[in-house]
């Protein structure tokens, strides 16, 4: 009896030496395990996912925790339309080195509101709206002349409603506008003639 006694205390003993060894196995397993799952993340391709748009092997600029952040963006081929780009060869034969064309102009980096605190209806009613092409003297920069080409879609209630608006504002702040009617062709002569008008009449 004393002999099992003596047996089971030494087996005892023997179990609670071992503990902490066997503790300090069970913690490097586990850090060891957490730093392959870090590592993993990391070093794993991006795959295709319906929430985020990624796909496999996009390169992500900034990593915080779980989230991966991307810039979708790309050079758009259409920066100006057929149209546009038509008319934009012709009006630089017409002008002059000391005139610069800018082109789809924001009306809010054209026109300032006054009293903005007073007038935020205003202030928004120009802050989505852009002109087609402002002409400006080239060395200061100086807007002389905003430039329209009406296509067909001017025709619309709506876009005569914007056009009308636009025409007030520049009117109001002081710049001329001019519009053309979008053609296959143009006469460069008579082009140039319209827009010395316009900002001679000014």
């Amino acid at each position: 009896m004393n002999h099992g006694v003596r047996g089971i205390e030494e087996a005892t003993k023997q179990i609670y030496s071992l503990l902490p060894w066997l503790i300090g196995v069970v913690v490097s397993v586990f850090v060891l395990l957490m730093a392959l799952k870090i590592a993993f993340r990391f070093l794993m391709p991006v795959k295709q996912s319906s929430q985020t748009g990624l796909e496999e092997g996009m390169p992500a600029h900034s990593v915080r925790s779980d989230k991966v952040t991307v810039y979708p963006y790309g050079i758009r081929d259409d920066f100006l339309t057929p149209a546009e780009l038509s008319f934009h060869h012709v009006l630089r034969s017409v002008l002059s080195l000391d005139a610069t064309i800018a082109m789809k102009v924001r009306l809010s980096d054209l026109l300032f509101t006054r009293q903005p605190n007073l007038n935020q209806g205003a202030m928004n009613r120009i802050h989505m709206k852009h002109v087609d092409f402002v002409i400006c003297e080239t060395a200061t920069m100086k807007p002389r002349l905003a430039i329209e080409l009406d296509d067909a879609t001017h025709e619309r209630s709506d876009r005569k409603e914007r056009d009308e608006f636009v025409d007030e504002a520049f009117k109001a702040a002081g710049l001329p506008v001019l519009h053309v009617k979008a053609a296959r062709g143009y006469n460069p002569p008579q082009l140039f003639a319209d827009i010395q008008q316009a900002i001679t009449s000014a």
